[in-house]
C-alpha cells in the first residue's frame, strides 16, 4: 500500500554525499531501477514500481492526461521508510521521463504560480513543507513527504536526484517570448488546448507589466505561414462568436474585445501566430503585440 510516493526516475543514480552537480555521472535509463539511492537511515519499503503511458492512470488517475499531453514516457516510483519501518514517515520520489526538455518544462510550468516558493534545484524547483517538485533536462521530479518536519530532508533528496540527472539543456522556444519585463514564474508552455483552442499547436504564454497594466503575451509556431494565417482567422472567428464580442482589423492585427477576455490583439508573422491580451487596457495589449511581432521578425532573420 502506498500513501505517498517517493519516485526515482529514469536515467538516474542517486546517493547522498557524492560529489558533482547536475549532469555528473548520469546513469543509463535502462539501469535506473537497480540504482536507487542508498540513503543512510532509510530503506525501500517495497520494490520500485514502473509506469508507462499504458498504465499511468493506475498511479495518478484523474491527472494522468496532463502528464501524457507533455510527452510522458516512463515513471519509476519507490517509497522509502526509516529503517525502523514506520510507514507514517515515508518519503516518495517520482521522476517522470517526459521525453524532451520542453515536455518536462511544460509539465513543471503548469504547476507554477508567482506566489509559490522556489529553490535552485535542477533547472528550478517549487518547494513546500510537504513536497519538492523540479525539472531538469527531460525529467520532472516530485518528492513527497509525510510530515512538514521532513522539509529539509526532501530538499536533500531532490539535490541528490538532480546531481545524477543529465544537465539542464537550453530550450530555444523559451526565447520566443521576451525575458525583459516578464513577471517571474508566469512563463508556461501549454501542449494541448493552447488558448483554449484544440486547433492551435502547443504554445507559450507569459505575463508582463506594460504601462502599469498586466498583459499576457502568447505565441505558437505553426507548420507554415499559411497555417499561421489560418490559425489567426479561426481564432478571431472563435472569439467573435461570444455574445457581445466586437472584432475589428487594423493593418496586420485584429483586435477582439469581450467582457470575459478583455482586449485581445492578434496577428501572424511567418509561421508564428501570436498576440497579447489585457483585461482593461487595449493600448497596453497592442503595444505588447507589436513588440512581439518585431521580436519574432528578428528571430526569423537570425535563423535564415
Amino acid at each position: 500500500m502506498r500513501g505517498i510516493k517517493l519516485i526515482v526516475g529514469v536515467a538516474l543514480v542517486v546517493s547522498f554525499g557524492l560529489p558533482g552537480g547536475p549532469g555528473a555521472c548520469a546513469a543509463p535509463a535502462d539501469t535506473v531501477d537497480a540504482l536507487l539511492p542508498q540513503v543512510p537511515g532509510w530503506k525501500l519499503a517495497e520494490a520500485p514500481e514502473t509506469y508507462t503511458p499504458d498504465n499511468l492512470f493506475d498511479y495518478i488517475d484523474g491527472n494522468a492526461e496532463l502528464y501524457l499531453s507533455y510527452g510522458f514516457k516512463r515513471l519509476v516510483s519507490a517509497m522509502y521508510v526509516p529503517e525502523s519501518g514506520n510507514e507514517d514517515e515515508a518519503i516518495v520520489v517520482d521522476v517522470y521521463d517526459q521525453g524532451t526538455p520542453l515536455g518536462a518544462f511544460g509539465l513543471y510550468s503548469s504547476m507554477c504560480r508567482p506566489g509559490l516558493s522556489y529553490a535552485e534545484i535542477g533547472c528550478e524547483a517549487i518547494v513546500s513543507p510537504l513536497q519538492v517538485r523540479f525539472w531538469q533536462n527531460r525529467f520532472e521530479v516530485e518528492i513527497n513527504g509525510a510530515d512538514e518536519s521532513q522539509a529539509a530532508l526532501l530538499k536533500e533528496f531532490a539535490r541528490a536526484v538532480s546531481a545524477k540527472l543529465p544537465a539542464c539543456k537550453e530550450i530555444p522556444e523559451l526565447k520566443w517570448l521576451p525575458e525583459e519585463g516578464q513577471m517571474p514564474h508566469t512563463l508556461k508552455y501549454v501542449a494541448d488546448g493552447f488558448l483554449g483552442q484544440s486547433f492551435l499547436p502547443g504554445g507559450f504564454e507569459a505575463q508582463y507589466k506594460v504601462d502599469g497594466a498586466v498583459v499576457t503575451a502568447f505565441v505558437t509556431r505553426c507548420s507554415a505561414p499559411d497555417s499561421a494565417q489560418t490559425c489567426l482567422r479561426r481564432y478571431v472567428a472563435t472569439l467573435g462568436k461570444f455574445e457581445g464580442a466586437v472584432a475589428r482589423q487594423e493593418g496586420q492585427f485584429w483586435e477582439v474585445v469581450h467582457k470575459y477576455v478583455g482586449h485581445v490583439w492578434v496577428s501572424a508573422e511567418g509561421p508564428w501566430f501570436f498576440g497579447a491580451r489585457c483585461e482593461t487596457e487595449s493600448a497596453a495589449a497592442r503595444k505588447m503585440a507589436e513588440h512581439l511581432r518585431e521580436r519574432l521578425r528578428k528571430i526569423a532573420e537570425a535563423t535564415e
